[in-house]
């Protein structure tokens, strides 16, 4: 009789999530007062809802965190994680990247994980914070790369111990995955055995194989097939820098980038301009070659880094590599921050160099703001006011404003001039109702209303 053996194995294991958070008007937040945050968005890492904040001005008193100064006469910059899930307690660990925007890479990181095991994991609830209460004084990060355009990149990275868990196996001989067939391509690209075509590409040359080139991209394939047999074995690329045709073959051997190439892809530090930026000359390789995978992993980056300041850039690098996700992403954007791009200028970047670029854009923007207010008819009066009125001044931040201005000043001067000159005060209040019907409840006025907020927004 043939026995049946089995084995088990017992374990903690950690489960790792990270998130990126980019905190613009840096300038704006200082003085909120110690123990304030500014938060970002919720995510989940190991079942749990987890959020993420910044405090300018210092962490308060009731936060688990390492690293704290007994610092008096300087200002620091504080980061933590709070568990938004109800539970009596999760064990994690964490770590904390500041990235630097030279282009450097001198990122400023503070990692737990970097002790392990001499590190225990910390348990936390939901009635306090874990983090790095002094992550980094103010003055120093007010005089350094990690502040660019008044903005702030961080990645956070959590890892929650998990229960252990008991596994059963009715074998012992273990399955080998796939991991190993882009290995094994690789080292084929890197020794060079058996390769058939050499790239000259600035100074290096790099050994491939036809076969898989052409097994990957339409383009190499159809770059072979015109080849004479005199040029058969050797081809000069000159559009193409030397690092960014490595990382494609890289992609087109293993479908996957390098780590180092990862780091550059991530585009929180943009170098003179957008297109410079490695993550822009990879998607235009990406594009030339047409490999749709890697064009795609191109345009997720760039996504991530888009800001106010880098917007203009950032579509039009979609709109010249035919990056369609990114550029209708891209314009979604525009519409909801269309008054903040045109008073940084950003509008104007893309009339002088990308105007029919813009003129698409535009109407894009006009489009949506229309279907907006006709979706308005069948919302609350309320509802609609306070839509309209989002829509007419270009910002809520501005409504409230011009609210608060009509309110206080307007309104006291013309009760002021109501009883000596009632008729210019009758003028004035219907010319005021009729400007609020028009905003409110001008759904009939709904296409010049949206064409006044572009107008508006390009003076």
């Amino acid at each position: 009789m043939v026995k049946e053996r089995s084995a088990s194995r017992c374990s903690m294991r950690i489960d790792k999530g990270s998130h990126r958070f980019t905190l613009e008007k840096y300038s704006l937040c200082k003085g909120i007062g110690r123990g304030n945050p500014i938060y970002g968005s919720s995510f989940t890492v190991g079942g749990y809802q987890w959020t993420v904040c910044v405090y300018p001005d210092g962490t308060p008193p009731n936060t688990t965190v390492g690293d704290v100064h007994e610092d008096t006469e300087h200002l620091y910059l504080g980061v933590c994680f709070n568990l938004r899930s109800k539970s009596e307690g999760v064990r994690c660990m964490f770590k904390v990247t500041l990235l630097d925007q030279s282009g450097m890479g001198n990122h400023l990181t503070d990692s737990m994980f970097d002790t392990i095991p001499s590190t225990e994991p910390l348990l936390v609830n939901s009635t306090f914070s874990v983090g790095y209460g002094s992550f980094i004084r103010r003055d120093v990060l007010e005089k350094s790369s990690y502040l660019k355009d008044d903005c702030l990149k961080f990645e956070f990275t959590l890892g929650v111990v998990l229960p252990s868990e008991t596994e059963i196996k009715t074998h012992l001989i273990a399955v080998s995955k796939f991991d190993d067939v882009g290995v094994n391509f690789l080292c084929l690209l890197e020794t060079g055995e058996g390769s058939d075509i050499i790239f000259h590409v600035g100074s290096q040359k790099f050994h491939a194989h036809k076969l898989i080139l052409s097994a990957r991209s339409t383009v190499f394939e159809s770059m072979f097939a015109t080849l004479s047999v005199r040029d058969q074995q050797e081809m000069v690329i000159t559009d193409v820098e030397p690092r960014v045709f490595k990382a494609t073959l890289h992609f087109i051997y293993t479908d996957a980038l390098p780590d180092d190439e990862i780091s550059l892809m991530e585009g929180y530090a943009f170098g003179p301009s957008v297109p410079n930026t490695f993550g822009a000359k990879l998607l235009k390789a990406a594009d030339q070659y047409d490999l749709r995978r890697l064009k795609v992993i191109c345009e997720s980056h760039l996504w991530r880094s888009i800001t106010l300041n880098s917007f203009a850039e950032i579509l039009s690098v979609a709109d010249r590599y035919n990056a369609s996700e990114l550029k209708h992403l891209c314009f979604d954007y525009a519409t909801d921050n269309y008054a903040d791009l045109t008073e940084l200028g950003s509008l104007s970047y893309l009339g002088k160099n990308c105007p029919s670029l813009l003129a698409e854009m535009t109407d894009y923007v006009s489009k949506r703001r229309l279907l907006y207010l006709r979706q308005m008819k069948k919302e609350p009066l309320l509802t609609r006011m306070a839509f309209t009125l989002n829509i007419w001044v270009g910002s809520r931040t501005e409504a409230v404003v011009h609210t608060c201005f009509f309110v206080c000043v307007c309104l006291p001067s013309l009760v002021a001039i109501r009883d000596s000159f009632p008729i210019a005060f009758l003028g004035i209040v219907v010319r005021y109702v009729t400007i609020l019907y028009t905003c409110f409840m001008g759904i009939s006025t709904d296409d010049g209303l949206a064409n006044n907020h572009l107008v508006k927004g390009n003076a």
